[in-house]
C-alpha cells in the first residue's frame, strides 16, 4: 500500500470521526434544545431565560429542562413557577424533581393531575439575584406530556397557608410525651419532623388550633409536609360499615392486601366524587403509605414492619417502608394517628382525632399482621386508643384524609368558632 493512499485512508477516517460527532451533538442539540433555543423574557422586573425550551413535549424515561430567574429590580420579588396547559394521562406514574443549582434541592412528587399546575410558589428573589434550576421528570409513558414553563409574578402578598399555621401556632422542638410508647393528653403543639421532602410540623395532644372549614366540611390538620401541603382529616366518619375487604372474599393475601383492590378505596373514592370534586384544584395528589413489607414470620401468621415499630419498639418514622399509592383521597396510617397523641398502651379521649358520640373504630391505612386467610389493620377504638388485630372483613369508620396545596391562602385563626377557611 503507497503511502499517498494511507494518507487518503486516515484522512478519509479523520472526517467520517468528525461526521459523526457533529451528527451527535446536531441529534442531542434537537432534542435539548429545539428550535427555541435559550428563550429569554421579561415580565414584571423578572427575566426568565429558558435555557433549553418553555414546551414540555415529554417522549423518554427521564428528561430535563434548564432556566433560570433574575430580579432585575431594585426590590424583592415573590414568583411562582407553573405548568400551563399540562397534559398527560392520570394513571401513568411521573416524578417531577425541581432542583435549584446552588445545592438547594426542592422536590415536588406526583404532580397535581389537572390542566394547570403550580410546582413552587411565594419563591422570594432579591435585587439582582439569580435563580437557576433544573426540572426532572422520570416515569411514565412516552408521548403522554405536555405542558408549557411558565413564571409570573406573586399576585397575592399574603403568606401561604404553611406560614399562617407556624405563625399562630407555639412550636416545641420535642414532644412532651414519647410518641408510641405514650399517649398525649395535654397541648403538646406543633413538633417539628422530618418526611421525604424535607422539614413538616406534626399536631399532638389536645389540640384547639388546627380546625379547618373546607367544602362545607369541618378538618383537623394533621401536619404540614415538607413541600408545605397541609395534610388534613376530616373531624367525622363518613360511613360507620366499611370494609377493606369482603369475608367471602377467595382472593389471596397478596391481593387482599392491594389498596387497589380494597373496598375503603371505592368508599373514598365515591365520597371524594360526591362532595369534593369541584373543590379539586385545592387539593395535592399525594403519596399514601401501606406498610405492607414483612418484617418476620412465624408458622401461619405473617408481620407487617408496623407491628413491632407501635407495639414493641417505639422507633418513630414518617418513612414509609412499603407500598405507596397516589391520590387526592386516603387514610391515616397508624404513625400518623400515635403522632397525634394515641398509643396501644391506653385510651385517649383527650386528643384532637378523639370524636366524642362515636360507638364505632375507625380504620387507618396500616396491616399488622396476617393469619391463614386474614390481614389484621390498625384501628382507632371508640376509646381513642391505637390497636391492631382488627381482621380487614369487619366494618369500621373512615375518616378521609387530603392534602391541599402550598399555594393556599386562609383566614381566620383556626379555632372550633374561628376555624381557617380557604381564600377563593
Amino acid at each position: 500500500m503507497s503511502k499517498k493512499y494511507k494518507i487518503i485512508l486516515i484522512l478519509n477516517g479523520i472526517l467520517l470521526t468528525l461526521s459523526l460527532f457533529v451528527g451527535a451533538s446536531y441529534l442531542y442539540y434537537l432534542h435539548n434544545y429545539g428550535n427555541d433555543t435559550s428563550i429569554v423574557e421579561v415580565v414584571d422586573g423578572l427575566s426568565i431565560n429558558y435555557l433549553t425550551n418553555k414546551d414540555i413535549n415529554y417522549a423518554l424515561k427521564e428528561d430535563t429542562y434548564s432556566f433560570s430567574v433574575t430580579n432585575n429590580s431594585v426590590n424583592s420579588l415573590n414568583y411562582y413557577i407553573y405548568l400551563d396547559n399540562l397534559v398527560y394521562k392520570e394513571e401513568n406514574n411521573y416524578t417531577f424533581a425541581l432542583t435549584e443549582v446552588n445545592n438547594k434541592k426542592k422536590e415536588i412528587i406526583d404532580l397535581i393531575p389537572k390542566e394547570s399546575s403550580y410546582i413552587a410558589s411565594n419563591i422570594e428573589i432579591n435585587p439582582k439575584e439569580t435563580h437557576t434550576y433544573n426540572l426532572k421528570i422520570t416515569g411514565g409513558k412516552f408521548d403522554d406530556l405536555k405542558a408549557q414553563i411558565k413564571i409570573g409574578i406573586e399576585d397575592n402578598k399574603d403568606e401561604i397557608f404553611a406560614s399562617t399555621i407556624i405563625n399562630h401556632s407555639k412550636i416545641n422542638n420535642e414532644p412532651l410525651t414519647r410518641v408510641y410508647e405514650s399517649i398525649a393528653t395535654l397541648d403538646e403543639g406543633l413538633i417539628p419532623s422530618l418526611d421525604k421532602d424535607g422539614t413538616s410540623y406534626y399536631f399532638r395532644g389536645n389540640v384547639q388550633n388546627n380546625y379547618v372549614e373546607f367544602a362545607g366540611f369541618k378538618w383537623r390538620i394533621v401536619k404540614i409536609n415538607g413541600d408545605n401541603s397541609i395534610k388534613l382529616v376530616l373531624d367525622d366518619y363518613i360511613n360507620d360499615t366499611a370494609n377493606f375487604y369482603q369475608t367471602t372474599s377467595s382472593a389471596s393475601l397478596q391481593d387482599k392486601i392491594n389498596y387497589n383492590n380494597s373496598g375503603v378505596k371505592t368508599t373514598l373514592n365515591n365520597w371524594y366524587s360526591t362532595y369534593l370534586k369541584e373543590y379539586e384544584s385545592n387539593i395535592v395528589a399525594s403519596k399514601y403509605c401501606v406498610d405492607d413489607s414483612i418484617s418476620g414470620v412465624d408458622g401461619n401468621k405473617i408481620y407487617y414492619l408496623a407491628y413491632a415499630r407501635i407495639n414493641t419498639d417505639y422507633n418513630e418514622t414518617y418513612e414509609c417502608l412499603g407500598t405507596t399509592y397516589t391520590s387526592k383521597i386516603g387514610l391515616l396510617s397508624a404513625d400518623e394517628v400515635a403522632y397525634a397523641g394515641a398509643s396501644k398502651n391506653a385510651d385517649n379521649i383527650a386528643y384532637y382525632l378523639y370524636n366524642s358520640g362515636k360507638d364505632q373504630s375507625f380504620w387507618t391505612l396500616t396491616p399488622g399482621f396476617s393469619e391463614t386467610d386474614n390481614i389484621t389493620y390498625y384501628e382507632v377504638t371508640n376509646t381513642g386508643r391505637l390497636a391492631t388485630a382488627t381482621i380487614g372483613s369487619y366494618y369500621r369508620g373512615i375518616k378521609p384524609v387530603i392534602n391541599l396545596i402550598k399555594s393556599t391562602y386562609v383566614s381566620g385563626s383556626g379555632t372550633s368558632s374561628d376555624p381557617y377557611v380557604i381564600k377563593e
